[in-house]
């Protein structure tokens, strides 16, 4: 009987890990339906909350994977999904500091580029996460040389910043 319930937690820990893969999956680009795609964000950060920071090395690929495509996701025109990634990549960051620092890169760049929207509901957030990113989660060694890089972008909204 308890060999049972031990195949039994197996089989839903590979079920789990599985849907959690398809869910980072579904954030890879912004092709998908933006509900779906804020929906995955949602729920993938409340299931990483819950595992905690000291996750098995296959959930912190995921997680890895996940911060990765939180990039692609701030990219996005619609306001309800860039206000979503940016509050995931703010959770993560707090969470996964070294982990957000991984894709400060991609991160960095997009967020700042948002910092310059005349849209407050995307401007806002992406603010406040740069603010906790550069806060939380990045060095300063790594923050200047990403501000450095953004004050010669040719948008003038983007220097003035």
């Amino acid at each position: 009987e308890e060999e049972e319930e031990e195949d039994s937690a197996e089989a839903k820990a590979r079920e789990e890990l599985r849907s959690m893969e398809n869910l980072v999956a579904s954030l890879q680009d912004i092709r998908a339906d933006w509900k779906v795609r804020v929906a995955a964000m949602q729920t993938l950060v409340g299931r990483f909350e819950i595992l905690g920071p000291s996750s098995p090395s296959h959930i912190i690929d995921l997680i890895s994977a996940f911060c990765k495509h939180l990039a692609v996701q701030v990219r996005d025109l619609r306001s309800a999904v860039v206000r979503e990634a940016c509050d995931s990549i703010e959770r993560m960051g707090v969470l996964h500091p070294k982990l957000a620092a991984l894709a400060a890169d991609e991160l960095f760049e997009s967020l700042l580029k948002l910092t310059y929207v005349t849209k407050e509901a995307i401007r806002l957030p992406a603010e406040r996460c740069l603010a906790a990113l550069a806060a939380k989660s990045l060095p300063p060694a790594c923050t200047l040389p990403l501000l450095l890089r953004g004050a010669t972008d040719v948008h003038p909204r983007a220097r003035a910043r």
